[in-house]
């Protein structure tokens, strides 16, 4: 089940309504945020749904995801544009612009583990069929 439906992205949206895409592309870029989040933690939708703020936070996480995307969805690093004397330039930050993806700061507040495997002791053989190596 979906978290998230396109009205909370359109009520994140700051800009001109008329610049954000329809109901179907905003469903599309939601199921595809939530998938991401699910992928990369297997508990979080049974966490979701025994805790109303939980699913909140994950609400807010996944409309900022489909934002960022809608935002630039060229992709776009860096854009500038000069006319005569004057220069505006637009520097869009992440390691993905325009591509959906979730921040470490969003995984914290999701309780999302972030890519730390705890170590595991193990032992290296020191003979063989009784005789030392």
């Amino acid at each position: 089940m979906a978290w998230t439906t396109p009205e909370h992205v359109r009520a994140g949206w700051l800009l001109d309504p008329v610049d954000l895409p329809g109901d179907d592309a905003l469903t599309t870029l939601i199921g595809r945020a939530e998938r991401i989040l699910k992928r990369l933690d297997r508990t979080l939708a049974t966490r979701v749904a025994g805790d109303p703020e939980l699913e909140d936070t994950a609400r807010d996480v996944v409309a900022a995801m489909v934002l960022r995307v809608v935002t630039n969805p060229e992709g776009i690093r860096s854009y500038s544009e000069t006319t005569g004397p004057l220069t505006t330039s637009v520097t869009h930050s992440g390691d993905d612009p325009g591509g959906i993806y979730v921040t470490d700061t969003e995984k914290d507040v999701l309780g999302i583990r972030r890519g730390r495997r705890r170590q595991q002791v193990f032992s290296a053989p020191t003979s063989r069929r009784g005789r030392p190596l």
